[in-house]
């Protein structure tokens, strides 16, 4: 697994309630972490041609998982992001 990119942004068209934390690869694969201000949730999708899809593998999501606590990609004590949302 490798991080691509820890750019924390607001996701476009979701006027600031997902924010983008990491995009990680393994393999050919790509996937991506991104943090819900409304509900304060976590989500790690995999991106296929733009689209997130729900990671049927359990191992692997966990993998994932572990991967970002070790880079403190979810260490939520930090500021999630620091600028408006789009559209606000």
């Amino acid at each position: 697994m490798k991080l691509k990119n820890t750019e924390r942004y607001y996701l476009p068209g979701t006027k600031g309630q997902y924010i983008h934390l990491a995009t990680v690869t393994h393999n050919t694969r790509e996937f991506m972490c991104f943090a819900d201000r409304v509900t304060n949730k976590i989500y790690i999708e995999e991106t296929t041609f733009g689209n997130l899809m729900y990671i049927q593998d359990d191992q692997l999501a966990r993998g994932l998982y572990e991967f970002l606590l070790v880079h403190n990609i979810l260490d939520m004590s930090k500021p999630l992001i620091v600028d408006k949302p789009e559209g606000q």
